[in-house]
């Protein structure tokens, strides 16, 4: 795959990169001419094989690409912001700062023509899609590909069989916060083992549920496709019982597609090719 590396600063002055790729045979008929692929948690632009994949089929639909990186690429990043340098990356991120990122990038295609796009996010990436839409609406998104959207549910966390884990990591955090020291870097073991500063934990996983996309997926008024694993269904505590939350919010039938992906985990393992053929089943369909 060759593209145009991306260079960019958004509006509160962070740089960020990502690649754009050109189809060779774009199609007017498509629901959107481009679409932009966003990460899910510390991930990148060039590390998904997932995204490189999707991204791919959609450059043999005729649909252009733009792969990014959000703030909150790779699990720790430098990078400069109003000329100083400063740590990013996901152990410092606070996910509504992507309204950031991903409006920049939609600028980025204005500046090119390119006027109807989709958001297709994988896991956090997912989150951050329905998130912008709904806080920051665009007029030039026309659809939104919605990949194993984790529900950050305080409350399901809570009465989660991994409560007491979850407990001890907040706990923990909150304290930190309390304290003044929201910014220490801490060990965390869920709902993913990684490491993260206690005032992005608290921010992210929190009982303000400020990321929980259920409480605002009916502020969207364009089309979305949701997908999901049926291994991460019953595995994950961050999707167990997610089916019967989104069956009792009545989402817009002409709005919503929701599919469960047989066999498949977070990440789509060996079913990959399932899911790129209800991805382009699903375009095709709206074309």
């Amino acid at each position: 795959m060759q593209g145009e590396l991306v260079r960019l600063r958004t509006s509160d002055n962070v740089f960020l990169h990502g690649m754009f790729c050109t189809s060779e045979s774009p199609q007017a008929d498509r629901p959107f001419d481009a679409a932009i692929l966003v990460h899910g948690l510390g991930g990148n632009f060039y590390g998904s094989r997932l995204n490189l994949n999707i991204a791919q089929r959609l450059l043999e639909l005729g649909i252009h690409v733009l792969l990014v990186n959000t703030r909150g690429h790779d699990d720790v990043s430098l990078t400069t912001r109003a000329g100083k340098a400063v740590y990013l990356g996901a152990a410092f991120e606070i996910v509504d700062e992507c309204r950031f990122d991903l409006t920049a990038f939609v600028d980025f295609l204005s500046q090119r023509e390119i006027h109807r796009v989709a958001y297709v996010g994988h896991s956090l990436g997912a989150i951050k899609s329905i998130y912008c839409q709904a806080s920051q609406p665009r007029e030039e998104i026309k659809a939104i590909i919605a990949l194993s959207a984790s529900r950050l549910s305080f409350e399901k966390f809570m009465a989660s069989e991994a409560r007491e884990k979850f407990q001890a990591t907040f706990r923990r955090a909150d304290e930190l916060v309390q304290q003044g020291q929201g910014g220490q870097l801490i060990k965390v073991d869920f709902p993913f083992p990684t490491h993260m500063v206690a005032e992005a934990y608290v921010d992210k996983y929190g009982p303000a549920d400020r990321y929980n996309w259920l409480r605002y997926a009916n502020q969207i008024d364009v089309p979305a496709l949701l997908t999901f694993g049926e291994k991460e269904i019953l595995e994950n505590a961050a999707f167990q019982g997610i089916e019967s939350d989104i069956s009792e919010m009545s989402l817009p039938k002409e709005l919503w597609d929701i599919r469960k992906i047989p066999g498949a985990d977070h990440f789509y393992s060996g079913r990959q090719a399932e899911l790129l053929e209800v991805i382009c089943g699903w375009i095709h369909n709206r074309t």
